[in-house]
C-alpha cells in the first residue's frame, strides 16, 4: 500500500533525527575523526570530554563514515582536514536550521490534515441537511417513531390515512413484494399514516414501474439506478391508495 504524504514526511523527519555525529580532533595536526551516537545526550557528553582534554569537537546530524564510538569501532586517525572554528560554527548553525525546517514541515502536515477533516465534516453536514429537506418535502419525518408491526389482520385496525381506508395491510405489502419481486421487506407507517414504507433491497425494475405509474413526469437522471424522492434503492414510501393499486393489479 503506497504511503501518504504525511507518512513520508514523518519518515523523513525520523531519519533526520536518527543519528548524532561528533567530529573531533585532539590536536591541529590530527585528522578529523567521527563518532556516531543514537542519543544526543551521549553525543554531547563525548564532545564535552574531547574539549576538556584540549581537543576540538562539534556535534552534527549529518551522515558520516561508519565510526561508532558506542561500539568501540572508532578510527582515531581517519583521513580528513581540521575544521576551523568558523566552519564549526557554521556547521552547527546549519544543523539548527535544518531542525527548524523539519519541525515546520511536520506542523504544516498536521494542520493540513486537521483542515481536511473539518472540511469533510462540513460537507457531510451539508448533505445531511439537504436530505432532511427532501424527506420533509416528501412527507418523511425523522423525528417520528416508525413502528414495524409483525402481525396485521386488517388495514382498518392498523392504518388510517386521513379519511381514506385502504385494503393493503403491512403483511399484504410484505407478501406482495416477496411474491411479485422476490425480495424481503419491512413495512412501516410514516408520519400520520398517509404513507406506508417498504424497507429492504428494492429492485430497480420495481422503482421504474412505480415512477411510470405514479410519477410519469419525473425527470430521472440515472434509469439504471433510480433514486428519486421517496423511491430509493433501500426503501419505497407510497400513499396507502397507491399500494392498494399495486397489490390489486399485481404491479
Amino acid at each position: 500500500m503506497p504511503k501518504n504524504y504525511k507518512e513520508m514526511i514523518d519518515e523523513l523527519i525520523n531519519k533526520i533525527d536518527e543519528g548524532f555525529k561528533v567530529k573531533y580532533a585532539m590536536s591541529p595536526n590530527q585528522k578529523i575523526a567521527v563518532a556516531s551516537y543514537k542519543s544526543k545526550l551521549d553525543a554531547e557528553k563525548f564532545k564535552n570530554d574531547i574539549i576538556k582534554k584540549g581537543g576540538k569537537a562539534i556535534l552534527t546530524t549529518e551522515d558520516a563514515p561508519t565510526n561508532n564510538a558506542g561500539s568501540g569501532n572508532v578510527d582515531m586517525n581517519p583521513t580528513g582536514a581540521v575544521m576551523s572554528p568558523k566552519m564549526m560554527k557554521r556547521k552547527k548553525e546549519q544543523g539548527d536550521e535544518q531542525e527548524k525546517i523539519t519541525k515546520k514541515i511536520s506542523n504544516l502536515v498536521k494542520e493540513n490534515s486537521d483542515n481536511n477533516n473539518i472540511m469533510l465534516k462540513q460537507v457531510l453536514d451539508s448533505i445531511d441537511k439537504v436530505e432532511d429537506k427532501l424527506d420533509e418535502k416528501n412527507g418523511i419525518k425523522k423525528d417520528i417513531v416508525i413502528e414495524d408491526k409483525k402481525e396485521y389482520k386488517t388495514f382498518k385496525d392498523k392504518y388510517y390515512a386521513g379519511n381514506d381506508l385502504a385494503e393493503a395491510t403491512g403483511n399484504e405489502i410484505k407478501k406482495y413484494m416477496k411474491n411479485e419481486w422476490k425480495v424481503e421487506v419491512k413495512a412501516s407507517k410514516v408520519g400520520n399514516g398517509k404513507y406506508l414504507r417498504a424497507s429492504g433491497k428494492i429492485p430497480n425494475k420495481f422503482r421504474e414501474m412505480v415512477i411510470k405509474k405514479f410519477m410519469p413526469d419525473a425527470k430521472i437522471q440515472n434509469t439504471n439506478n433510480i433514486s428519486y424522492g421517496n423511491i430509493r434503492d433501500n426503501y419505497v414510501a407510497l400513499r396507502a391508495e397507491e399500494w392498494d393499486k399495486l397489490i390489486k393489479n399485481k404491479g
